[in-house]
């Protein structure tokens, strides 16, 4: 009598990482009965960050435990005699730091707003001037927006005004973008002066107004009025 073929049988070790495949997800889907220890797990991924931290060099982690260690001690009520000291004492330990790196990562983002809502007007005016000639990219960042919007709130007029011309050319990209358009709005309805509104509507009807401000286009319709290119157009 012929001979039955068993594929399985010749072929399962070959082609299969597991020969008996249904086993061993019955093995990996039965139940420990354990509950899992939420409090150990998240200790686990705390010191695995540490860790990495500590890989990307001693100096820089340091800084950031003494840094942390300051922001907290000046988040506290009871720091409101001493924060200008802790103020002055962060401002030097992240003298070297590039702010705008800083305000894109979530725990020195928090850093840099409790300096710019805190500190001396001096040390804000400082961090202020770093922080403008990136300033779009930081509004674009998922945390470098708060950033923003606390320089806006708490730098002074001079900053303010600096910040916003220093978004121009960009409006309609941070109009767009998910992180930077509830700030776009917040800067155009407490902060911006009436022809800095008008320059920021003016780059949202057409590219030519990217970096040529006209005070006289106050409306959409004005772009065209006098403008026998755009007549045509």
């Amino acid at each position: 009598p012929a001979k039955s073929f068993d594929k399985t049988k010749k072929f399962g070790d070959k082609f299969s990482k597991y020969p008996n495949k249904s086993h061993h997800q019955q093995q990996q889907q039965q139940p420990t009965g354990e509950k899992t220890n939420w409090n150990e797990l998240k200790k686990q991924k705390k010191e695995l960050k540490e860790q990495r931290k500590l890989k990307k060099g001693k100096e820089l982690y340091d800084v950031d435990v003494k840094a942390k260690k300051l922001y907290e001690e000046l988040k506290m009520k009871s720091a409101k005699d001493s924060k200008e000291r802790l103020c002055q004492e962060l401002y030097k330990l992240l003298d070297s730091s590039d702010y705008s790196k800083l305000s894109k990562s979530h725990d020195r983002a928090r850093i840099i707003q409790m300096m710019l809502k805190k500190a001396p007007q001096n040390i804000k005016t400082d961090i202020g001037e770093r922080l403008i000639p990136h300033i779009v990219d930081i509004a674009l960042s998922k945390y470098g927006k708060f950033v923003v919007s606390r320089l806006m709130l708490y730098c002074g007029k001079e900053i303010r005004e600096k910040a916003i011309t220093g978004m121009y050319s960009n409006i309609a990209k941070l109009t767009n973008h998910k992180f930077s358009n509830p700030l776009i709005d917040m800067i155009f309805l407490n902060h911006a002066s009436v022809d800095q509104k008008n320059f920021m509507k003016q780059e949202l009807y057409t590219d030519l107004y990217k970096n040529d401000k006209n005070k006289q286009v106050k409306c959409l319709g004005d772009t065209w009025r006098d403008s026998e290119m755009m007549k045509k157009g």
